[in-house]
């Protein structure tokens, strides 16, 4: 029996550590904040985060006097890791963004929400937003104390330059540019310092900045916006390589050895991209890995005691391996545990590709050195999944990878098993 792990213990083993981490997942992030009650009373203690992608409906607050979750009809305000969230009674527009699910009409859907507004901009002047959980976002403006909807609206209207046809293009009502000069009307020339206003987080904060730039006066409050993260690691390990050859057709002497497994160190670089915005707790992982396998087995071809072949092989060989994977964080914790997955391309380098043959017929020997494989495929494919840990600047893996193998053989297939553990650290 080949002596290597098998993939689908492995692929089980992986299962049950994913649900053991959705349950950690679902555990309390507590972290230092406070809450500001209907009676302006501020009470420090600790709220389980969730680094909400989604407005949220409910919080979780832990003080000294002990438990409870509140509502947005219960407080005033929280505050939690440079975040600020008002509680508010607000109008929503609903209508799908996307261009393939877009109204041919530009009436307006709204519903009513109680929420926690995210605050952007607090001062004198202060913008809001609203993210629900199809991920359309709607940006408010506070007068007195109403929360006003900035309304934008994409649809699909009539192309009147097209009689013809009578096609529809994409359109939006830019009502909230009109709004936002009046809102802003203190700085009369608001509009012409910036070349386009979007209906974006990014461009609604950077009209309120030249705002305050304008009139002379400090924020009171501004959410620092999320860039792309990149961080840049080294890479270290062991990896377990399990090579075999198959064949429906071919009589080879490489498909019976039983090749036992190679264990050899790795090392490399990686450069992980992490998404700004919140987006999921995704990031894209890349790697470049330098692996590399030693294996020898005897075989015997055997058709008779008359007839028959012995074969002594031995593959030693390295491959230099880009992994582009999707990495997913269960938490933004500075201890968090993650899985990812992907494809991965090698770029093969051979230092041993032998075979002794001892061929036997009746009383005669012949024996002769040949290339174990035929015909090398230089360029290999693979499919990695791994689990794993984060601590702080430190990463730990577990990864198992499936790839093409080495075999450029018509129909001798060679596909490779490979185990890495490795560990990384992030400068």
């Amino acid at each position: 029996m080949n002596n290597y792990l098998k993939p689908k213990r492995f692929f089980s083993s992986l299962f049950t550590c994913i649900l053991f981490l959705q349950t950690l997942h679902a555990q309390q992030n507590l972290v230092n904040g406070y809450v500001v009650t209907q009676s302006q009373d501020t009470i420090h203690g600790k709220i389980d985060y969730r680094n909400w992608l989604v407005n949220p409906k409910t919080i979780s607050f832990h003080s000294p006097s002990g438990f409870v979750e509140y509502s947005p009809t219960e407080i005033k305000s929280f505050f939690v890791t440079n975040q600020l969230y008002y509680s508010a009674i607000v109008e929503k527009e609903i209508s799908s963004r996307d261009i393939a699910h877009l109204d041919i009409n530009s009436d307006l859907r709204l519903v009513p929400d109680t929420i926690f507004l995210q605050t952007l901009v607090k001062g004198s002047k202060s913008l809001y937003l609203l993210r629900d959980k199809d991920g359309i976002e709607n940006f408010y403006v506070k007068n007195k104390e109403e929360y006003d909807l900035l309304i934008f609206k994409k649809y699909r209207g009539k192309d009147k330059g097209n009689r013809l046809y009578n096609q529809r293009v994409v359109k939006g009502d830019l009502i909230y540019v009109k709004q936002i000069q009046s809102y802003l009307n203190d700085c009369p020339n608001i509009l012409t310092r910036q070349k386009e206003i979007k209906y974006s987080k990014k461009s609604l904060m950077e009209v309120f900045q030249n705002y305050y730039d304008c009139i002379g006066d400090n924020m009171v409050f501004k959410k620092e916006l999320e860039r792309t993260k990149v961080a840049l690691g080294l890479v270290l390990g062991g990896t377990v390589t399990h090579t075999n050859f198959k064949s429906n057709t071919l009589n080879h002497h490489l498909i019976n050895a039983n090749f036992p497994v190679s264990l050899r160190p790795s090392i490399g670089l990686s450069l992980d991209v992490d998404f700004p915005d919140n987006r999921k707790n995704w990031s894209f992982y890349n790697e470049f890995l330098f692996t590399t396998s030693s294996t020898k087995a005897q075989n015997t071809d055997f058709v008779n005691p008359s007839f028959y072949t012995e074969s002594d092989n031995e593959l030693i060989f390295s491959h230099l391996k880009m992994y582009n994977l999707m990495r997913y964080r269960f938490s933004k914790r500075k201890t968090s545990f993650f899985i990812n997955s992907g494809t991965s391309i090698g770029l093969g380098f051979f230092h041993k590709n032998v075979a002794i043959l001892n061929k036997v017929v009746y009383t005669q020997e012949r024996m002769e050195t040949v290339e174990a494989v035929d015909k090398i495929r230089k360029v290999e494919f693979g499919v990695p999944i791994g689990i794993g840990l984060e601590l702080k600047k430190y990463t730990f893996e577990l990864r198992y990878e499936w790839s093409n193998g080495i075999s450029n053989v018509p129909f001798l297939k060679n596909p490779i098993n490979r185990y890495s553990l490795l560990s990384s650290y992030l400068f």
